[in-house]
């Protein structure tokens, strides 16, 4: 478990990874487990998915649980969550859009109708 951790965190050169393949050294230099320490780095950064993720693994960890069923689970989870968020974010947009639609609808109106309600009342 912990050598998987590890690889995985050398997939990738920004920041982060840095950050995650820190704190994964000072954890085993420490004899703590990994997944306390991503725990404890997810919750210093307010990353609530990473102390998710550390959760699933802490409890494949100690547990026994099976690591590919409950990631593969997690991962299913984060992805419905993000994409909800998306169609959220879409549907606000849309909103938004409608009341500038109507203002320039309006704003149209009131150009065209302008000419005509003057001529009527210049014509009385």
């Amino acid at each position: 478990m912990d050598g998987a951790l590890t690889d995985a965190s050398q997939g990738g050169s920004g920041w982060a990874f840095v950050r995650l393949r820190a704190t994964l050294v000072a954890a085993t230099s420490a004899r703590r487990t990994p997944w306390s320490a991503l725990g404890e780095m997810g919750g210093e950064y307010g990353i609530r998915e990473l102390s998710e993720l550390a959760a699933s693994v802490a409890l494949a960890g100690t547990e026994g649980a099976r690591v590919r069923a409950s990631l593969v689970a997690k991962a299913t989870s984060l992805r419905a969550h993000q994409l909800a968020e998306i169609e959220t974010d879409a549907q606000a947009a849309t909103e938004r859009m409608s009341v500038v639609t109507v203002g320039l609808f309006a704003g149209f109106l009131i150009f065209l109708g302008y000419p005509a309600i003057a001529a009527v009342l210049t014509g009385f």
